[in-house]
């Protein structure tokens, strides 16, 4: 078929070509639970991944609920964009108030989680706004999207870095926050 060739290689060279972004001002939220590997190593795989599928539902809807979006789950985690499909004024109010929703909402099934995990079931969470390059994740599905840059590996480090059943932002969120989220500092990180 003549047609469906055209297409199918005119599919072909698009994917061949870089993806398109746009700069843009972003609030990007990295969140995983701490001694996922623990968890892991304790529990039969299925009941492992029933419980971490609870904690990753809890953290996607409260980042969907302040308007952001999940670019990626990552095992124990998730990696969540504000401002990038929409841009918001307030992304780091959301993004902060995003972090803060997941941290109540486990801590209220903590109970229950930690009595299915033999163990605390918490997380950590880092968030960082500034500059990233902002575009869709493939042609294929131009609804998802990523942001590069160091906005997002300063996020990740800060999750990293973040004490378990704590959020951890850059002064720069706390410049973007100042009236709307109740900040205290933690010193420095390099």
């Amino acid at each position: 078929n003549v047609v469906s060739s055209g297409l199918l290689l005119t599919r072909i060279r698009m994917s061949c070509l870089p993806i398109q972004g746009e700069r843009r001002r972003i609030s990007v939220l990295f969140a995983d639970i701490e001694n996922s590997t623990k968890l892991a190593m304790s529990h039969e795989p299925e009941d492992a991944n029933l419980i971490v599928a609870d904690v990753l539902r809890t953290m996607t809807e409260s980042v969907e609920q302040q308007g952001g979006t999940v670019e990626q789950t990552r095992g124990d985690g998730i990696v969540a964009l504000f401002g990038a499909r929409s841009a918001h004024e307030d992304h780091a109010v959301r993004a902060c108030i995003a972090a803060l929703n997941m941290q109540r909402e486990l801590a209220a099934m903590a109970e229950s989680l930690s009595a299915r995990a033999g163990m605390p079931i918490r997380i950590r969470v880092g968030v960082n706004s500034g500059d990233g390059l902002v575009r869709a994740a493939s042609f294929d599905t131009p609804t998802n999207y990523t942001a590069d840059g160091p906005t997002t590996n300063i996020a990740a480090k800060l999750e990293e870095h973040a004490q378990a059943g704590a959020v951890l932002v850059t002064a720069e969120v706390v410049r973007l926050v100042e009236g709307y989220i109740e900040t205290r500092p933690c010193g420095t990180l390099r």
